[in-house]
């Protein structure tokens, strides 16, 4: 009588079992939504954010999308260190026609977004990764959409 452990292939499989263990807890630790707050937005996360819905599809050409309460000072620093800028004609129907479309079941309706202000930020240009922070007026809260394109 053979011992399953002495068979070869009863290895192999043990090794591919682990593998692909390991393989699901990095997925599931790198889309946790502090973990992509902070490899989207900014590390480390300001004390005022609070993160309500997080949407992200890991694939080759990814997105992600968050939703956050935060304070006024903290969107202030947050803009400046994506160095996020503000949004108005063609590249704000652009933003409507395009992205927009693609989350509007996450954002508030159009008609609300006058109460809006999109910001853009290209974080890397060349492999077209890029974001868009959408803000209510008072900064208190916010909507980050991230792609790579």
């Amino acid at each position: 009588m053979r011992l399953p452990f002495r068979n070869s292939l009863f290895w192999v499989a043990v090794a591919i079992l682990m593998f692909l263990a390991c393989a699901s807890i990095a997925s599931w630790w790198a889309r946790r939504p502090e973990q992509l707050f902070r490899r989207i937005v900014a590390e480390p996360i300001p004390s005022s954010v609070k993160i309500q819905r997080v949407d992200y599809v890991p694939r080759r050409e990814w997105r992600a999308f968050l939703h956050i309460q935060l304070s006024p000072a903290d969107f202030e620093l947050l803009r400046t260190v994506k160095a996020y800028r503000h949004l108005d004609g063609d590249s704000y129907e652009n933003f409507l026609r395009s992205t927009y479309q693609q989350f509007k079941t996450m954002l508030p309706p159009e008609s609300a977004l006058a109460g809006y202000d999109v910001f853009e930020a290209f974080d890397d240009p060349s492999g077209g990764t890029f974001s868009y922070f959408i803000v209510n007026k008072t900064r208190s809260e916010g909507f980050i959409i991230a792609l790579r394109l």
